[in-house]
């Protein structure tokens, strides 16, 4: 059995310590990965009261009553077009702050101002440490649905009998 020299153990702590530094560079790179990945679900969920309502209200698809609207997604009916700057000069110094400030307001921002002020849709943000809870929400209105699904069965089974027994 051969004793390493302190020169020699030096070499292949420091070595060690290069091969740590590279693999906590890989698992920053990684991490990173995954939150841009999560980003890319990060949004609102929008709520209708009815859980049976599936359609399309402004391009925002709903099911179950519920639509997500991602961050960065673009939904065309909210999409705006900035001002030329020839007619920006027409408006005093300060609403023309005012007006560029607006035209940041992404569409998908918009689109979630429209469907909760005009139908009173109930919105929440999720950003990527919450998704968790946006998909319990999500699978609590399936189950909704799935209430109101069968209630709705009954209701006309009822009618039906109602019917055929009024029509005697």
């Amino acid at each position: 059995m051969t004793v390493e020299t302190k020169e020699q153990l030096e070499a292949k702590l420091a070595a060690l310590q290069a091969e740590l530094v590279q693999r906590d560079q890989i698992i920053t790179e990684q991490n990173q990965k995954l939150q841009d990945l999560h980003a890319k679900n990060e949004g609102w969920l929008i709520t209708t009261p009815n859980p049976l309502y599936d359609g399309s209200v402004w391009g925002v698809t709903f099911v179950r009553g519920q639509a997500f609207i991602r961050k960065d997604q673009d939904v065309a009916a909210f999409h705006t077009t900035p001002m030329k700057e020839s007619q920006l000069k027409a408006y005093p110094a300060e609403e023309q702050l005012k007006i560029r400030e607006r035209e940041k307001i992404s569409s998908a921002e918009r689109a979630v101002k429209v469907l909760t002020g005009d139908f009173g849709y109930v919105a929440q943000y999720f950003d990527a440490e919450h998704l968790a809870e946006r998909d319990a929400l999500i699978n609590k209105r399936a189950m909704e649905r799935n209430q109101a699904e069968v209630a709705a069965r009954e209701a006309e089974k009822i009618r039906a009998m109602s019917s055929s027994v009024m029509g005697r």
